[in-house]
């Protein structure tokens, strides 16, 4: 795999990237939850590092307040992320940063950096809530803003998004390649 370029990355604040976008979930928990094995079913999802927290497939009630599909969810306690491609509810302790604007890829290549930064700023006696990361620096690859060029003022930048979604279609299609030459 060739190494990333990081010439024209910016640190942005967690906060002026997502304003308003990181949620508390309602936690649900394990004994409130019924099981079900039928495909309509909600996801629930926990704080865990593994299987992308799912935990399993529980019968849909209205009284869910249910996180929208194309979110990336996250634990206190630990610093995993994982991008959650349906509706879903969630065990305690959990959260979301509401990226449904964003497509999957871009979520991806979010969810990589965000857990690389947060597994070594917090630790299980941190608790990595929403008002201890939104004051945090991550390094995203930049664009300029649209229209900035033009003034005198110090150039200011955004994610950029189409970049990164690129960048994960590229690893997609290399991984496929690869797994077509092996079998």
């Amino acid at each position: 795999m060739k190494n990333i370029d990081y010439s024209d990355w910016k640190e942005f604040i967690i906060d002026d990237i997502f304003k308003d976008k990181i949620h508390n979930s309602s936690p649900y928990h394990k004994g409130d939850v019924k099981e079900t094995s039928a495909s309509d079913g909600l996801n629930y999802i926990v704080r865990s590092k593994f299987n992308n927290g799912f935990n399993c497939k529980v019968v849909r009630n209205n009284t869910y307040n249910v996180n929208p599909a194309g979110t990336i969810s996250f634990g206190a306690e630990n610093a995993n992320f994982f991008y959650q491609e349906e509706e879903y509810i969630t065990g305690n302790k959990m959260y979301y940063i509401d990226t449904s604007n964003l497509s999957k890829n871009a979520c991806l290549f979010l969810k990589a950096v965000l857990e690389r930064t947060f597994t070594k700023n917090f630790s299980f006696s941190d608790g990595m809530i929403p008002s201890r990361i939104k004051s945090e620096k991550i390094l995203l690859p930049a664009i300029l803003k649209k229209n900035d060029h033009k003034t005198n003022e110090q150039p200011t930048y955004e994610p950029d998004w189409e970049r990164m979604d690129n960048y994960i279609k590229e690893i997609k299609e290399r991984v496929l390649s690869t797994l077509d030459i092996l079998q």
